[in-house]
């Protein structure tokens, strides 16, 4: 009897350990090797696949995860193209950060470009990259165009690229970095819907344009910025990570429909840095000068209209959210916390739900409620009076309608230093 049971265990054990592997085992590149790019240094390349039509995948800010992403690639790879990975945080040894990507000198990209097309100077070279990518490869590609105004760049595969040459501010333009006008190449984006960058997709096309690229667009449903890194997709992104790989090889294709021009303007070399984003503030600031704040006239939860002039005589906390933001979800608890910290005849908590469906929205508050009038602008109708940028986004209007403070990021409500300077800014008085 136990004879039989330990050939028993043994069978299964032949079995399982198989199963397991096939479950968790990440795929190997078919090559990894190394570009002598000068100035004493080497830069990794992990090539998926083997085909005349190369897409070079630069890193975001922060960086790859293999485990995740070198699936992805063999799929990409599976679709008749050869995909060359560039590790490069480990290359430069940069810690994932917002502004990790600008240590990289764009000279040393051209480098690696260039060394890409070199066995194969008569096919088109594709770059593909995310986030702050965009403009690390950007200026990279212009600094390789004053040396060869020729090169056969096929173009730009951009998943929501960030051109942004400053830190996200309440109520202000967005600032584009110089090389987003300067950049000459076929463009094609990726933009997923659930992004404050999303409503800035038509002014960044038209900023590419001046610089003579042909942009092409795909909005991406159901996911939101990152979604592609992510090594546990949120939500209906798992389907749509799955669906990339096709959706890329379409792009290459419709890129490849795009007749490519030799750019005869050389870019200054003033034009090729990257600006570092400053730090986040860490609570509510002043804002600047006399703004009446843009009325919003809205429909809530219910149906109930909204509208900020109704509101005049009270302080109004005005927030800009998302459910697809974790830090505006994180917000939303404690923001009703501090609704109930004063009188509601003198202060109320307002928020203004973007971009999303009722029903979308109605399902969240089902499990996240918020004790204060949710308003629904599905259509983005605020963004531009608002100069809305990115989320949670939230703006402190005095009693005659004056934005007094406003800051952009997450906080906790309720914290006492908060309270303390709504009381001071607008003489308001918590309740026991």
């Amino acid at each position: 009897m136990r004879l039989l049971l330990l050939t028993v265990l043994f069978i299964a054990s032949q079995f399982a350990t198989p199963t397991l592997m096939a479950a968790t085992d990440t795929p190997e590149p078919d090559e990894t090797r190394y570009l002598d790019i000068g100035d004493d240094l080497e830069i990794t390349v992990q090539r998926f696949g083997k085909s005349d039509t190369r897409a070079l995948w630069f890193p975001h800010e922060r960086g790859f995860n293999q485990d995740h992403l070198f699936p992805l690639a063999q799929q990409m790879a599976a679709k008749g193209l050869e995909i060359w990975m560039l590790p490069l945080h480990d290359d430069y040894f940069l810690p994932p950060s917002r502004n990790s990507l600008s240590k990289i000198p764009a000279q040393h990209i051209a480098a690696i470009i260039r060394h890409a097309a070199a066995d194969k100077p008569e096919q088109p070279l594709y770059l593909f990259t995310a986030g702050r990518g965009a403009a690390m490869v950007a200026t990279g590609l212009a600094a390789l165009q004053n040396e060869r105004p020729n090169s056969k760049i096929g173009g730009l595969l951009l998943m929501h690229p960030n051109f942004t040459a400053s830190t996200a501010e309440p109520g202000k333009s967005v600032n584009y970095l110089p090389i987003t006008t300067q950049t000459h190449a076929p463009v094609y984006i990726f933009q997923p819907e659930k992004s404050g960058r999303r409503w800035y997709l038509e002014e960044l096309v038209s900023k590419l344009e001046q610089g003579g690229s042909e942009v092409l667009t795909q909005l991406i449903a159901s996911a939101s910025d990152g979604y592609l890194m992510r090594p546990v997709p949120r939500g209906g992104e798992a389907a749509q990570v799955e669906q990339f790989p096709e959706q890329f090889a379409k792009a290459v294709t419709e890129l490849q429909s795009v007749e490519l021009v030799a750019k005869t303007t050389p870019v200054a070399e003033e034009k090729l840095e990257q600006t570092e984003l400053a730090a986040y503030k860490d609570t509510l600031q002043p804002y600047p000068g006399e703004q009446l704040a843009p009325d919003i006239t809205l429909p809530d939860m219910s149906g109930a209209i909204h509208s900020l002039k109704n509101y005049r005589g009270k302080i109004v906390l005005l927030n800009f959210w998302a459910s697809w933001c974790p830090p505006c979800v994180k917000e939303v608890p404690s923001l009703g916390r501090l609704q109930k910290q004063f009188d509601p005849e003198d202060f109320v908590v307002l928020s203004v739900d973007m971009g999303e469906e009722k029903a979308d929205v109605e399902a969240f508050l089902e499990k996240i409620p918020a004790d204060y009038p949710v308003m629904l602008d599905v259509e983005g109708t605020t963004v531009q009076p608002w100069k809305l940028s990115a989320f949670p986004t939230t703006f402190a209007l005095d009693r005659e309608g004056y934005i007094r403070l406003a800051y952009f990021g997450g906080l906790e409500w309720d914290e006492p230093e908060v309270v303390e300077l709504l009381e001071q800014t607008f003489e308001l008085e918590a309740l026991e």
